[in-house]
């Protein structure tokens, strides 16, 4: 299925295959006949499991194929990261956003001294295996930048964390959001299901398409920071009050 490139990169190989619902299922098939689709350039240090995710979400790369399975072996703690479920200290953005496009599955720990020169941490090998429908269905950016922003104040109520989503003169849409997403404001980030991450992620795709420039909304831009450090006398003018947890949590039962 695979040769080396022109570049260095994987030349992926396909030819006629199975399919399901109408698309390409290599679940179901093990041997695939040979014809050149891509090359696939090597990836970096950094990020590369989201562009992977990516990939994985919008059916780009080797996933043009179908529902391709991987076996990788990371560093303990990133396998750690991906399987990690609710309330553990390991749960991170990589974790939800995994799991909702991924059957996950820490196979086995490697220790340091199998490798050679051995390096200070131990490794694990991790089995992904994309979900026939992704737990989130919302398009890709949607998902990425609300998880994101979420693990931002890990420590902090999530209301806390998805603040920084919207303008500060939008106090409006942070209670929309946890109304409609029907999340508690007063949990912490590792603290929320996956399924409560795909309410979020549903709700704030809807606010983001009714409401022009919200998704591009950036807190940390030097054009925002002067107005988001300011954002409780903004809120306060706007509401008679600054935008608390507890606020939030008052109007879900309103």
């Amino acid at each position: 299925m695979q040769s080396t490139g022109p570049n260095g990169g994987v030349q992926v190989l396909k030819n006629p295959r199975p399919t399901v619902n109408g698309k390409t299922d290599l679940l179901q098939r093990t041997r695939l006949p040979l014809q050149k689709l891509a090359t696939l350039q090597p990836l970096g240090p950094h990020g590369y499991e989201f562009s992977w995710l990516e990939n994985i979400a919008t059916r780009r790369q080797l996933w043009k194929l179908g529902r391709v399975p991987m076996t990788l072996t990371f560093q303990k703690e990133i396998c750690e990261r991906l399987t990690a479920d609710v309330w553990s200290e390991q749960r991170s953005r990589l974790s939800i956003m995994a799991q909702a496009y991924c059957e996950v599955k820490f196979l086995k720990e490697i220790p340091g001294s199998a490798f050679v020169p051995k390096p200070k941490v131990d490794a694990g090998v991790v089995r992904l295996r994309p979900l026939a429908q992704p737990l989130i269905s919302v398009p890709f950016p949607y998902v990425e930048k609300l998880v994101r922003h979420a693990f931002h104040f890990r420590q902090k109520f999530i209301v806390r964390c998805l603040e920084t989503l919207f303008p500060p003169d939008r106090p409006d849409l942070v209670f929309q959001l946890f109304k409609e997403a029907a999340v508690q404001p007063m949990k912490r980030p590792i603290q929320l299901s996956n399924l409560e991450f795909r309410d979020l992620c549903e709700v704030y795709a809807r606010i983001c398409q009714k409401n022009e420039n919200v998704f591009q909304y950036d807190y940390q831009s030097p054009s925002n920071l002067a107005s988001w450090h300011s954002r409780k006398k903004t809120q306060t003018e706007i509401m008679g009050h600054s935008l608390t947890a507890d606020a939030v949590r008052k109007e879900l039962y309103r």
